[in-house]
């Protein structure tokens, strides 16, 4: 009980968070993309929404490079 908690010392200083969402995985991923890149970036990568690893090795390159990424189904584009 001495210790302070990492929660206690992050909270006090946090931003409001604001909940985001899709009406499904893909139109979430691309809010996600929409809040945390800036309209001006040129470069977006696209990965499989149905293939997890795919998607998720595109994210963490995307974000490297301060792009967008974005899961697409194979009947929407």
């Amino acid at each position: 009980m001495g210790e302070k908690s990492c929660v206690m010392d992050i909270v006090p200083t946090a931003s409001i968070a604001e909940r985001i969402h899709g009406d499904d995985r893909y139109e979430t991923a691309a809010v996600v993309a929409w809040e945390i890149a800036p309209a001006e970036t040129p470069l977006v990568y696209v990965a499989s929404g149905e293939n997890y690893p795919d998607a998720l090795s595109a994210t963490a390159i995307a974000a490297q490079h301060n792009a967008r990424s974005s899961c697409r189904c194979r009947d929407r584009a």
